[in-house]
């Protein structure tokens, strides 16, 4: 039988959505204005974190520090990851800081980009870490955290922004709707400055 003759197939119906998923969905959408800030001011206090670290070695420190690695285990070591979100490839690491700390409680800065083009001295210190830990059955990073801010969610918030402040600019009063609409930039100044203040451990390289 030719095929333009055989008799079309009605299509299976989709399965209804959740119960749960719409509600998730519309929580979003109605703790979006403090949400998306309560995010940020996350980020700046990672940034803080970041601040009081002391600035990053250059290539005779890092050469240094991985000749010590290879004969002492340090007590801590924290990875600070700062990711961004494309539609091409999804989340990727832009740079990276680690900070190693040892039992006399000296604290060393490695930072490098993570792309594979760069020079990746992260990798390298990582690398010279691993085996001295791994023998001890541990992951040779103690703490990770990662930087970034939400771009797309920053967006999508605006609107439900908007509606809340209008809803509770003509319920309440006027001023009601500043709770809503003075959150994201107070935490967007606030993030700006903590990174100011982190200038001197996030690369220089950076566009």
């Amino acid at each position: 039988m030719p095929y333009r003759d055989l008799a079309p197939r009605r299509a299976a119906p989709l399965p209804p959505t959740p119960l749960l998923e719409h509600a998730m969905l519309w929580l979003f959408v109605a703790l979006s204005p403090w949400i998306v800030p309560a995010t940020i001011l996350k980020d700046s206090f990672e940034l803080l974190r970041l601040a009081t670290l002391p600035p990053p070695l250059d290539a005779g420190g890092r050469a240094a520090l991985c000749a010590r690695l290879a004969l002492e285990t340090p007590t801590w070591v924290r990875r600070f990851v700062s990711t961004v979100y494309t539609i091409a490839s999804g989340e990727e690491e832009v740079w990276h800081v680690l900070a190693i700390r040892f039992a006399d409680g000296s604290e060393d800065v490695v930072c490098s980009f993570t792309h594979p083009s760069a020079s990746n001295d992260g990798a390298r210190v990582l690398a010279a870490i691993a085996p001295r830990r791994m023998g001890r059955y541990r992951d040779p990073i103690d703490e990770e955290s990662i930087l970034g801010l939400p771009s797309l969610a920053i967006f999508l918030s605006l609107l439900p922004m908007a509606i809340w402040a209008l809803a509770l600019a003509i319920v309440v009063v006027p001023v009601a709707s500043l709770a809503v609409l003075l959150p994201l930039p107070i935490t967007l100044a606030l993030h700006a400055l903590s990174r100011w203040g982190a200038r001197h451990v996030i690369p220089r390289e950076l566009p």
